[in-house]
């Protein structure tokens, strides 16, 4: 998977070593990425631990300059899910909304009502905008059930509120040991002797974390240690060090506490340290004293050196640790309480050391950083399949035309088989003349192409539209449907959406208005592919030249030879399957008396040689019908017009029996090639040109002028060198196959 983590930057404590951890671990098996607003601690820590990570270089909480720096990030590298941690970052998360097409996550790390009770005007402004924030956001990862609980209560969907542990790097996975030893450095100035019993505290001197008990409690096992046991008779008096390691706004006046109580003599701050692991090698219990707490690294990071560990029953404390199992709770803000579970894990080492080896193993087996990780990644999974990606298709769909039902069928195909990161199938909406009967044919939603309401509404939530394949930007049939394309276009780019044009035949544009419009519309999207090289070198004089334009081929060569029902065609149009005939596929067009009359003579000189029957197939209903009757009517001997409406799959199937394809439709020639069965095109556009070369079949340059004997030259050696035609025309069909596949690459890509 793909995932952008967003966070502040600056954040230290417990946030840092999270998002550290966690990136550390998810990096080991998926791409992840790592913004910083700004380049403070945490953005510092993840360069030195390897981590990608980039600074936006914001420069204040307002700075919103930062949103295209996103937005342009996420979408060149096609992230699947923004992961957001902090009150900042989820602000301008929310603003990102707009911009991406992905889930928004953001991680649960404190109770939002305390993170700012140091300061009231940031506490009033910041957590209101928190609040406002979170709201809008997808999912949330509490790192505690306590959290989840709380999130319900307060009115937020708990289908998006997920639980998930911190985790912390194991000895095993860090190459280094977790033995304690009493050798080390810290408070060595208040703790001299060799026996001298020392509590640590590791924490951020804010209000929310409670030191000032410790301090208080610090002050009664003075007494009760120092005192001849006349207060604590079972208890051995004996010397104590608390070491608190940490800064922040409360060290004046936590510092003024321990002088007014006198306990410079067994109290010490040793500020922020950045060896917290030796620290806890040369501590003997680990405290911690937090009013509201969520799920501390600080215990963990402890626990791990095997620490007997006094904490608050506040947060996700009571999760991570069970009370006389894995540790001792006390009430919060109760000093007494503290001092009494502090003295009872010195009263009893033997059962002290019990419980800390039963946390440890707790920590080894539940909260190991690649647990944490693997939760996240299943969390992931079930928000991405939650959220699958979206693409709209938009061509000349719902009219009744089989070659453009085939390439919706075969764009479809390929959609479908695109791996996504979570293994959900891509949701697929198509824009049809007939939406019902298009959504019910292909098994996927689909709306009115004309209403434009449904089209802004769905372009809002796609990650992608397709123009799928045909020759959609001309302006030979008419201007309108080169504008409605170019605006279909402009549209799903102004909504937020990529577009890609999948095999497309681009022009004839005569006009240079419409020249110009179409370059500049084309110039901002993300893909094009088209079917042949002429459409890829009008595309370069137009000055269309992206980096993402490739020549492919047209995707119905991808529609498997009998895979429909070619009986159904014989039984219903009364036609013998043993007979041997000819296929004709012709579409109304200029000069349409004269052609009719030249294709009818060849008709008829095909029977009265080989003795075929004529069979017209009509591509476009009803269009290709008249047509097909009015060459019928030319004729002297008698013709088939196929009058049903029939699947792609079965009109190939049908073909693969004919002798012969006489195809003037783009689509008439690749089923034949498809079906393995020799043609003559006969040219209305310079796709039908590109393709009869590329497959080395002959063509009939000039509808205006045939040149029936000429036509019954190229008829004649096809079907007497049938064998020789059709291995020629299934080489070329399987090279021009392997690049149509190439779609489904490029798409994949882009996606």
């Amino acid at each position: 998977m793909k995932i952008l983590h967003l966070v502040s930057g600056n954040d230290i404590g417990g946030a840092l070593t999270h998002i550290v951890t966690l990136l550390g671990a998810l990096s080991k098996k998926h791409e992840v990425k790592l913004l910083c607003l700004e380049s403070g601690a945490n953005y510092r820590a993840a360069l030195e631990c390897g981590i990608d990570a980039v600074s936006l270089g914001q420069r204040n909480r307002y700075d919103l300059s930062v949103i295209r720096k996103i937005t342009d990030i996420a979408r060149a590298g096609n992230y699947d899910l923004l992961h957001c941690h902090g009150a900042r970052a989820n602000f301008v998360a929310v603003k990102l909304k707009k911009h991406l097409r992905i889930p928004i996550a953001t991680t649960i790390h404190s109770d939002y009502r305390h993170d700012f009770d140091h300061n009231r005007l940031k506490k009033l402004l910041f957590t209101y905008l928190n609040v406002r924030a979170l709201k809008k956001i997808d999912y949330y990862l509490c790192v505690t059930n306590k959290f989840r609980e709380d999130f319900i209560e307060r009115g937020f969907d708990k289908k998006k509120i997920k639980v998930v542990y911190n985790g912390v790097v194991l000895p095993r996975q860090q190459g280094q040991s977790a033995d304690r030893s009493s050798d080390g450095a810290y408070g060595s100035d208040i703790a001299e002797r060799a026996d001298t019993i020392k509590i640590g505290c590791v924490s951020r001197l804010h209000p929310i974390k409670g030191v000032e008990v410790l301090i208080k409690a610090a002050a009664l096992l003075k007494k009760r240690l120092g005192n001849s046991n006349a207060d604590a008779p079972n208890v051995e008096a004996k010397p104590f060090s608390v070491l608190i390691a940490g800064s922040g706004s409360e060290e004046a006046r936590l510092k003024k506490l321990v002088n007014d109580l006198q306990l410079e003599d067994c109290v010490q701050f040793l500020g922020f340290i950045h060896d917290v692991s030796s620290f806890y090698k040369s501590i003997d219990i680990n405290v911690l004293t937090s009013y509201s707490e969520s799920f501390p690294y600080a215990l963990l990071e402890g626990g791990l050196h095997t620490l007997p560990t006094v904490a608050s029953r506040v947060g996700g404390i009571p999760e991570m640790i069970r009370d006389k199992v894995d540790g001792m709770l006390f009430t919060s803000g109760d000093e007494a309480d503290l001092a009494d579970k502090i003295l009872t894990l010195i009263s009893d080492p033997s059962k002290a050391y019990d419980m800390a080896r039963s946390f440890k193993k707790r920590i080894c087996s539940e909260f190991s950083a690649d647990a944490m990780a693997e939760t996240h990644e299943k969390i992931y999974r079930e928000i991405l399949t939650e959220n699958p990606k979206q693409l709209a298709i938009c061509g000349y769909y719902g009219y009744q035309n089989s070659g453009d039902d085939a390439i919706l069928h075969e764009i479809v195909g390929m959609v479908n088989h695109i791996r996504t990161s979570s293994g959900a199938p891509v949701k697929i909406t198509v824009l049809s003349k007939t939406p019902e009967a298009t959504a019910r044919e292909y098994g996927v939603d689909a709306v009115g192409r004309f209403n434009i309401f449904e089209v802004i509404k769905l372009f809002k939530r796609v990650n992608m539209l397709v123009m799928g394949g045909g020759s959609l930007l001309q302006d030979r049939s008419s201007n309108r449907s080169l504008y409605y394309y170019l605006s279909v276009i402009k549209l799903a780019k102004w909504a937020g959406a990529k577009v890609a044009l999948i095999a497309n035949g681009i022009g004839p544009i005569s006009s240079r208005f419409n020249m110009k419009l179409t370059a500049s519309v084309l110039r901002r999207i993300e893909l094009i592919t088209v079917r042949e090289r002429f459409s890829y070198n009008f595309l370069k004089e137009m000055g269309v030249d992206i980096p993402g334009l490739h020549i492919t081929g047209d995707p119905v060569f991808l529609t498997e030879a009998g895979g429909g029902d070619c009986q159904k065609i014989f039984r219903d149009e009364n036609i013998l399957p043993n007979e041997d005939y000819v296929c004709v596929m012709f579409r109304s067009w200029k000069n349409e008396d004269r052609y009719a009359r030249a294709v009818a003579e060849i008709c008829d000189s095909i029977v009265e040689k080989y003795g075929c029957k004529i069979v017209f197939v009509p591509m476009r209903h009803p269009a290709d019908v008249r047509i097909s009757q009015r060459i019928a009517s030319n004729m002297r001997n008698s013709g088939i017009v196929v009058s049903g409406r029939y699947t792609p799959q079965e009109i190939i199937g049908f073909m693969s029996r004919a002798r012969l394809t006489l195809g003037m439709r783009l689509h008439a020639i690749i089923y034949s090639a498809i079906a393995r069965v020799p043609f003559v095109a006969f040219n209305y556009d310079p796709k039908i040109v590109y393709y009869s070369k590329e497959l080395e079949m002959p063509l009939v340059d000039d509808l205006a002028d045939i040149d029936v004997s000429d036509v019954m030259r190229a008829v004649n050696g096809l079907l007497q060198k049938r064998d020789e035609s059709v291995e020629i025309l299934v080489k070329n069909t399987e090279i021009i196959r392997s690049n149509a596949a190439k779609n489904q690459e490029y798409m994949e890509q882009i996606l």
